[in-house]
């Protein structure tokens, strides 16, 4: 019974020191991420409602969140879900370090507050739907840049 414990004991620490890496991973792309835009104009929204449609079933338990922030620069959308890897929505060919999802915008409509967007990534759709609500930015702006 004491070697089971131990064993018991070795997983929960090791899946604790697993769970240390991958947020300290994600932290220093993230600070990769804003070294290299820093000397661009970018506008950063913080605490953004957002939902997901149609994402397949293997990769919605990566993406399961409701609130993150989102930077608009030039033609690109970059959402910052907390403790996940950023997400780049772009019809560009620029790679961003520290951006690790890159979808394909082929769609995006604005409704009152609403930014809905439709992005390809490899042979799926994803709808996204971004809730400016309460937010001090103009939504308008965003149709003229993209």
């Amino acid at each position: 019974m004491d070697d089971m414990s131990s064993l018991f004991v070795g997983a929960f620490i090791l899946t604790i020191l697993i769970y240390i890496g991958c947020i300290t991973y994600v932290n220093h792309m993230r600070k990769a991420f804003f070294q290299h835009i820093k000397k661009r104009n970018y506008q950063l929204i913080k605490n953004v409602d957002i939902r997901f449609k149609d994402i397949p079933r293997r990769n919605t338990g990566g993406y399961a969140f409701n609130t993150a922030d989102i930077i608009f620069l030039d033609q690109e959308i970059f959402i910052l879900p907390h403790n996940k890897p950023i997400m780049h929505l772009s019809q560009s060919s620029e790679i961003f370090p520290g951006a690790q999802d890159k979808y394909k915008l082929s769609y995006f409509s604005i409704q009152q507050n609403i930014l809905e967007i439709k992005a390809t990534r490899n042979t799926f759709d994803v709808n996204f739907t971004l809730n400016f609500e309460n937010k001090d930015f103009d939504l308008p702006s965003v149709d003229r840049n993209l």
